[in-house]
């Protein structure tokens, strides 16, 4: 999976693998047996469509920013996630 932030442009080795993790959401999101699924696949599906070329998302400039400023790297709590 790439290291997605905003404004990122998407090379196709990034986007092909991208467009399956959506194509899968969709299917769960369609198809989830528990309500709880469907909708956090619905929510992550929503939020990973805005990063392929055809959304018409457009970022906000406070988005484009904190993606300039952090890149492709950030801290949730005690978890640091970094590039590899």
């Amino acid at each position: 999976m790439a290291v997605l932030w905003p404004g990122k442009q998407l090379d196709a080795g990034e986007e092909v693998p991208l467009r399956r993790v959506v194509a899968l959401l969709q299917r769960i999101e369609n198809n989830g047996r528990a309500e709880a699924e469907r909708k956090n696949a619905a929510r992550d599906r929503q939020n990973l469509e805005r990063f392929l070329p055809e959304d018409e998302h457009k970022w906000t400039p406070d988005e484009l920013e904190f993606g300039a400023h952090n890149g492709p790297w950030f801290e949730i709590g005690d978890v640091k996630i970094e590039e590899l």
